[in-house]
């Protein structure tokens, strides 16, 4: 009878471990990778630069994170739990006059297409539908 107890618990430590938190970069060169490496994982959770307690910070712009499956074949999906931006105002050149906006892109790279860019709504669950099955944020 402790064999499969054992098996449980393994389990639910392995998955614990393999889950791991993931924050954005805050330095780096515009519209490049350096500052952060490019993720391969199964599961973990994204934090904006502020983690998971704070705000994140002013004037992070175009310093890009990527995540790819750890498996080949497999697709990245990313799940927005919480989703709050800064309010739109009318001086603000982003998507929908938004001052400060997120874009995910589908695929490995910077110039990838855009499957979200915006600061008004969630972008609720997105699903990477490229051969690489990255996202890119």
């Amino acid at each position: 009878m402790k064999s499969p107890l054992l098996l449980v618990v393994f389990l639910m430590l392995q998955a614990i471990l393999l889950a791991q938190t993931y924050t954005q970069p805050t330095t780096g060169i515009n519209s490049t990778y350096a500052g952060a490496c490019m993720v391969n994982t199964c599961s973990g959770t994204f934090y904006d630069n502020g983690g998971a307690g704070a705000n994140y910070a002013a004037n992070i712009n175009n310093i890009y994170r990527t995540f790819c499956p750890s498996s080949p074949g497999m697709c990245v999906r990313a799940t927005f739990t919480s989703f709050s931006m800064n309010d739109t105002y009318f001086l603000c050149t982003g998507p929908s006059s938004c001052c400060d906006y997120l874009r995910i892109l589908n695929g490995p790279a910077q110039n990838s297409p855009v499957i979200y860019n915006n600061c008004t709504t969630s972008p609720g669950t997105v699903t990477a539908s490229n051969p690489s099955g990255c996202l890119t944020f």
